[in-house]
């Protein structure tokens, strides 16, 4: 585990994962406000109501749009960042018995 290579490449996408996860909680962010708004708005707390009215707001469908790209990002990164440490953890040559 003390390669360096290997820690590299960890490091680096540790980096890159971290960038992602901040873009996709700013997007949340901006979600959760217009979520409070239009509870303040409708003065209620049902979120199928709340739902509803955002679903007809194009700057909503949008933002969910980057939300659920931004969701696929972080979650290919993992994957990314899963088969680093598989290989590395997969013997080259097959044990025998």
């Amino acid at each position: 585990m003390k390669d360096p290579e290997f820690t590299g490449k960890l490091a680096k996408e540790r980096t890159v994962q971290r960038t992602l996860v901040r873009e996709r909680n700013a997007i949340a962010e901006k979600m959760k406000a217009k979520v409070d708004a239009m509870r303040e708005k409708l003065k209620t707390s049902d979120l199928q109501k709340v739902k509803a009215e955002l679903e007809k707001d194009p700057e909503w469908v949008d933002l969910y749009a980057q939300c659920t790209n931004a969701n696929a990002k972080c979650e290919a990164n993992r994957q990314k960042v899963l088969g680093i440490v598989r290989k590395r953890l997969t013997p080259a040559k097959p044990i025998s018995k």
